[in-house]
């Protein structure tokens, strides 16, 4: 039974009053259209599924009222045992504070609300459009994905979530939105939420646990993130595999192997903190990724990681961003293309001496291309920029106090590299720049300064040309060539070493003189 309460008018015509009856116009009515309000029927643990559904005898059963046809379903306190609640038709379902159904949810028809009934079995949404669960805990009971969203469209909103052995939210070619939702999956739970080929929009969402993945987007999909917290996932936290993803004010800690994994996606993060994990902090595997504003915390296996997927390459820009690598690797570049605009490295004063290996970045390959634009590299246990087997480098940089060197290139023949500006100061063992086995290169406008060996130290039959540096106060020269190496030196500056310049000679190393050096202390002239 549906109680219902209309408000009924008689319009009369024209004809009737001569147009001057009260609210009309010319015999037109301007009186607002009458108003219907919502039906009811009402569901009780003591109701009775043959009563009526009125408030004063409501129905036992929610599946009672929704065969019924009342526009709102009220759910009185207490827990109800329906194995499986259909919803076929447009209806909100309303619960009372303590309503839960001790069953499944399936809801397979458009525009239905399901609000403040907890659900222990799960609810599944299929073929629905404008569907909205809200302010609720649900369950998985014996179902796989707790929630599951299946060509649809639905919002999901201020739910607690205890996830089932697969997936907490699964989204299959479906449009959904996420927002004030926590998760917390048992120990077997698989994934958080996972996008296949949908648009997922996630605000202000949080996760503990899962084995597999915590954020996923795949097979296409597009994901937006506005706010996540994603704690202790067993594997990766955020996750893009061929699709696209745009993540504010993500943070991620405890993950026991990424926090940012994407491969042959294009993702765009900013403003996030990606913690430490227990192997790699991000990997890129092919596709594009930005990261702006945003901390990478240092892990054993390195921090960034960049690597092919089949033939394709990644394109990786940090901007304003700062790799908190410590005692560990930074980057570590095997191809593709690391563009660093701004930011900061930051490594370990503190580590302990006998590590000499965690370089800030690490590139190689004649697929990789290294861009560097004013970023700072502070205290790295090892080299701050390490380049080798061919890549195309191009450094602008301020780099103070590495353990060993400040920028250290070799074996690069085949593609240029430039040294453009910046500063290296306060090496604590070896050179500020190291260029051996490379032709070609070109450093302009670099400062050096307190480094025990050189300023400039070239090797192995390295071409480099040197314009408007200054080397100072390096303790052992202020530009060396060893190694059949030569240094063309112009406009340059070199004070405060035991040699301003200094060659080996009789192995064919030499550094030639172009003129308009400032040049103090011992110099030799190889013939």
């Amino acid at each position: 039974m549906r109680v219902r309460h209309v408000a009924f008018f008689v319009t009369l015509g024209a004809g009737a009053c001569g147009g001057s009856c009260a609210g009309t116009t010319n015999g037109v009515d301007e009186r607002p259209p009458p108003v219907e309000t919502q039906t009811k029927s009402y569901v009780s643990t003591e109701g009775d599924d043959n009563a009526d559904g009125s408030e004063a005898t409501p129905f036992r059963t929610i599946m009672r009222a929704l065969a019924g046809d009342a526009d709102v379903v009220v759910v009185r306190p207490g827990v109800y045992v329906e194995p499986e609640v259909a919803v076929a038709r447009k209806v909100s379902v309303e619960g009372e504070r303590g309503s839960v159904l001790a069953g499944h949810v399936l809801v397979a028809n458009d525009d239905v609300r399901w609000s403040r009934v907890d659900v222990m079995g799960g609810i599944s949404i299929t073929l629905a459009s404008n569907v909205e669960v809200t302010t609720a805990t649900i369950g998985a009971g014996t179902r796989e994905d707790t929630i599951s969203v299946a060509s649809s469209r639905a919002s999901l909103s201020e739910l607690v979530l205890k996830c089932g052995a697969e997936t907490c939210v699964q989204a299959t070619t479906s449009t959904a939105s996420l927002t004030s939702v926590v998760m917390a999956p048992e120990n077997a739970s698989k994934r958080g939420v996972r996008a296949e080929t949908s648009s997922v929009s996630v605000a202000d969402v949080e996760i503990r646990g899962t084995s597999i993945s915590q954020l996923q987007a795949s097979g296409g999909s597009w994901m937006r993130v506005r706010g996540a917290k994603l704690n202790a996932a067993g594997g990766n936290a955020l996750v893009a595999l061929r699709s696209t993803m745009l993540a504010d004010d993500v943070t991620t800690s405890g993950s026991t192997q990424l926090g940012f994994l994407t491969q042959s996606s294009t993702v765009t993060l900013r403003g996030s903190t990606i913690g430490a994990s227990t192997t790699l902090t991000a990997g890129v595997q092919a596709g594009r990724v930005t990261i702006f504003d945003s901390t990478l915390e240092g892990a054993p296996e390195g921090t960034l990681n960049l690597a092919a997927w089949r033939d394709d390459k990644p394109t990786v820009r940090l901007v304003r961003t700062t790799l908190a690598h410590g005692a560990r690797i930074g980057v570590l570049q095997s191809t593709g293309t690391l563009i660093v605009e701004g930011g900061r490295f930051v490594g370990d004063p503190n580590a302990p001496a006998a590590i000499e290996s965690a370089d800030a970045i690490v590139a190689s390959g004649m697929d990789s291309r290294l861009m560097i634009r004013g970023a700072t590299f502070e205290d790295t246990a090892g080299t701050a920029i390490l380049g080798t087997r061919h890549l195309a480098a191009t450094i602008t940089a301020t780099i103070s106090r590495p353990r060993l060197t400040g920028i250290f290139i070799e074996e690069a023949r085949v593609f240029p590299v430039r040294i453009l500006g910046g500063r290296i100061e306060g090496c604590q063992r070896e050179s500020g720049l190291v260029l051996l086995d490379v032709e070609g290169a070109r450093v302009e406008g670099l400062t050096v300064t307190g480094c025990p060996e050189a300023g400039v130290l070239t090797g192995e039959e390295a071409e480099v040309e040197v314009v408007g540096v200054r080397a100072i106060d390096n303790a052992g020269f202020g530009y060396g060539a060893f190694g059949g190496s030569t240094i063309r030196l112009r406009s340059s500056v070199a004070r405060g070493s035991a040699w301003a310049t200094f060659s080996t000679c009789g192995d064919g190393a030499q550094v030639i003189d172009a003129g308009g050096n400032q040049l103090s202390g011992p110099t030799t002239e190889c013939p």
